[in-house]
Formats: structure tokens, C-alpha cells, sequence
């Protein structure tokens, strides 16, 4: 069984085009990322006068910049990730190839009991917002050799409010 880790990035704020959680295979590294899941939850507590904005999630040829997002191996034994694997968000300088999704997210906060789209971005299962090769052995995970990324992009016009950010990967020698 290939090493499997989640990256977790905790209260991302919104800006015009900030990459909210990227993961980059760097050349050198001997490894294969497959990426299996992506979750994006609205947790924030604050009040905000939020509204719709758009993401988007895009394979890359380059990453640089941004800070670390936590990553957690699923088992103590797993090997370290490689130090040519970044995962980051905010990352400063990234080089997209193909939109893989686009979608609206309300980054209003949540209210209990009102029920609005804000309020439903709480409940992780409805807060999947990728799920590859989950399911099906007819299915691949995306999967990500040396020199290629992933990442979650926002690109609305929305600067207010935050979210927080899970992505689910393994590691594997080939």
C-alpha cells in the first residue's frame, strides 16, 4: 500500500486569484503523487458580509511561494513526503495548464438553523469538492509525476471571509 497523508490548510482568507491549496511533484523527487480527494469547508466564525465567488481547480507545471499547509501521514510509518513535494497555499507564483473544475462557494459565514448555501458548506460530505479514482478500480486518481501540480485557485472577486482547505494523497515510488 502506497504511504497516504492528508494536507490541511486552516483559515485560507479570500483574494483575487490566491491559490488556496496546491500540491507540486518537483523534478528530482522519484516519486508519483496520486491525489484522491479535496475538501473545502466553510469553518470560519466570524461575521462577514459575504456573497457567491468562484473556484477554480487547475493541474500545474510550477509552484513557488506561499507557506507550508500541515501535512499528516495516515500512518506513523509512512516515509516523510519527499522535500522536492510541496504542498502549499498562498502560493506566490504558479504556472496553471488545464482547469479541471470551476464552481461557485458562498463565503458568507455559516448561521445555524438558517439552512442557506453558507450553512451547507459546513457538513463534509457536502463540502467534497474533488474525488478521484474513489470507488472504482476503472477509475484513476489524478495523478501527478515529476514537474506537475495541482492546485485550488480563486479566482472571484470576493477578498472577504476565509475557508479551510483538506486534500487527501499518496506518495509512492513509482
Amino acid at each position: 500500500m502506497a504511504d497516504t497523508y492528508s494536507a490541511y490548510a486552516a483559515g485560507v482568507t479570500f483574494d483575487v486569484g490566491k491559490s488556496f491549496l496546491g500540491i507540486f511533484n518537483g523534478v528530482g523527487s522519484g516519486k508519483v503523487i496520486r491525489v484522491y480527494r479535496m475538501w473545502m469547508l466553510n469553518n470560519q466564525a466570524g461575521a462577514i458580509a459575504g456573497d457567491f465567488t468562484s473556484f477554480e481547480i487547475w493541474t500545474l507545471s510550477a509552484m513557488s511561494g506561499g507557506s507550508d499547509a500541515t501535512v499528516t501521514k495516515h500512518d506513523s510509518s509512512n516515509a516523510s513526503l519527499h522535500t522536492s513535494v510541496l504542498v502549499k497555499y498562498g502560493a506566490s507564483a504558479f504556472t496553471e495548464t488545464s482547469r479541471i473544475r470551476k464552481f461557485m462557494w458562498c463565503n458568507d459565514e455559516a448561521t445555524q438553523g438558517t439552512l442557506m448555501a453558507d450553512d451547507w458548506e459546513t457538513f463534509v460530505p457536502l463540502c467534497l469538492i474533488g474525488r478521484w479514482g474513489y470507488g472504482s478500480t476503472a477509475k484513476s486518481p489524478l495523478v501527478l509525476r515529476e514537474g506537475q501540480g495541482l492546485h485550488l485557485k480563486h479566482n472571484g472577486t470576493m477578498a472577504i471571509g476565509n475557508a479551510d482547505v483538506f486534500l487527501e494523497f499518496t506518495q509512492a515510488a513509482s
